[in-house]
This record gives structure tokens, sequence and C-alpha cells, in this order.
């Protein structure tokens, strides 16, 4: 089994500033780089996880 301690569900561009948006397309050659996080896929491949956080109500 497989317990995932340290995990996001973030929504690209929406939780990104500007600028680490900017330093990622950098780092990828000028490529945007989708950094969205689906909660649905992410539950679809067995993993357990620990939640805790302050936000951790959304996810339930």
């Amino acid at each position: 089994m497989i317990i995932d301690v340290h995990s996001h569900t973030w929504q690209y561009p929406d939780h990104f500033s500007d600028d680490f948006r900017n330093q990622a397309k950098r780092a990828r050659a000028g490529q945007e780089v989708d950094l969205t996080v689906r909660y649905d896929e992410y539950a679809a491949t067995g993993l357990r996880l620990i939640v805790r956080s302050s936000s951790a109500a959304r996810l339930a």
C-alpha cells in the first residue's frame, strides 16, 4: 500500500502567481505547463491520502 503524505489539488493557472507561471514557462523553453492536479484523477489511482489542511473541507 502506498500512502501519499504530501499532495495538492491545484487549478492552473488560478492557484499560481504570474511570476511562478513565467518561471515555469522559461524552464520549459517557452512552453506553457499545465500544473493542474485534479482530485478525481488522483483518487482514481487508488493511492491513500492523508489530508492535513485548513482547506481540506473542500475535498469532502
